[in-house]
């Protein structure tokens, strides 16, 4: 009894999942012989510059019920019904494009032996009928970039106008609830500029990088090439800091072409694709030993570099750590950020001279 009832219970849901699936098809079907009805009859009114004779519609009349049987059994040959048009894709665009040319021929073969339309009215009739099909198919595609246009996130600039550039920005604006929304492209090719994908421009390149921030008021940017050479990586993030605005990454070709641009494998700059090389591993036993217990000097102290090797030096407690710049109000500046007793902070004497 009970695998009866499991089986029953089954059978029960296929038919409601099926009766869900038929409504929703009826539906489409529905608007289809709406549509062909509408497309073919305003046709042929215009065909007759709104003066149709009564011969006409009367041959019409015998015409018309063939083209919405024919409608029918185009889009269900090509699996017009049954999808989820919310996510329609290019697969989706072709199979429509398809069931309108064999719509086409079908009628074309029909009305070759008793004429009960003009040719005029039989293929443009197809063409309005297919379009109109087409509309309401694609009307969620067609009416969603005004939809992500209004919605909240992070304005997104990205570097590159290839096959990885283009397949980021189609991912973000097919799903806008990630909080990310690509407002500009920018590349190098001047072939590219001014052209858009998907709405989004091509409005410069790398070097006008803060400009486009600017004017977008982009909050990020992406470098999205497949396997760019370290010059583009560095004038990129050269552009990126003189923007104010972080840079992202994509991985290496390998894991774009086997998984495509996503926003999830985005990474952070690292210093190896500044370097064009794997850093370098330092010994620091062997740095330890040379240094400690010594006494060190560390000419031009002040600077960036400079105050960043004193800081390291100090945790091998040298003996005496000697900072020397001729800028004093950066190497006083240096030395307060370092927490050593032994630090001696010394004026670049040339400088004292003058």
């Amino acid at each position: 009894m009970r695998a009866i009832k499991t089986s029953l219970q089954q059978l029960w849901t296929r038919m409601a999942s099926r009766t869900v699936r038929m409504r929703s098809d009826l539906a489409t079907a529905g608007l289809d012989v709406v549509f062909t009805i509408v497309a073919f009859t305003l046709i042929l009114v215009l065909r007759y510059e709104g003066s149709v004779p009564a011969g006409a519609w009367s041959s019409f009349a015998w015409f018309l019920p063939i083209a919405v049987v024919a409608v029918l059994l185009c889009n269900w040959w090509w699996g017009l019904y049954g999808q989820l048009w919310h996510h329609a894709s290019m697969y989706e665009a072709k199979r429509l494009v398809l069931s309108g040319c064999t719509l086409t021929g079908v009628l074309l073969a029909v009305e070759s032996l008793p004429r009960h339309a003009p040719i005029s009215v039989v293929v443009m009739g197809s063409l309005a009928a297919t379009f109109l099909m087409a509309l309401t198919r694609f009307q969620a595609r067609l009416f969603s970039f005004r939809r992500v246009a209004t919605q909240p996130g992070l304005r997104v600039v990205v570097i590159g106008a290839g096959g990885a550039g283009a397949s980021l920005v189609g991912e973000m604006l097919r799903n806008p609830r990630a909080g990310f929304q690509p407002v500009a492209i920018v590349d190098d090719d001047p072939a590219l500029r001014g052209r858009s994908f998907q709405g989004v421009g091509v409005d410069g390149a790398i070097a006008d990088l803060a400009e486009v921030v600017q004017v977008t008021g982009a909050h990020m940017v992406v470098l999205a090439m497949s396997n760019p050479g370290h010059d583009v990586i560095q004038r990129a993030a050269a552009a990126a800091e003189a923007a104010d605005v972080p840079l992202k990454i994509l991985p290496g070709i390998a894991t774009t072409m086997q998984h495509g641009a996503s926003m999830r494998d985005l990474r952070d700059l690292n210093i190896e694709d500044l370097l064009g090389r794997p850093q370098v591993t330092t010994d620091l036993r062997a740095v330890a030993s040379m240094i400690t217990g010594r006494t060190v000097l560390i000419t031009g102290a002040g600077g960036s570099i400079g105050s960043e090797i004193a800081r390291q030096v100090a945790t091998f407690l040298p003996g005496r750590l000697v900072l020397l710049d001729h800028d004093e109000t950066h190497l006083h500046d240096a030395a307060a950020s370092i927490e050593r007793p032994t630090v001696q902070v010394l004026a670049d004497i040339r400088h004292r001279r003058q």
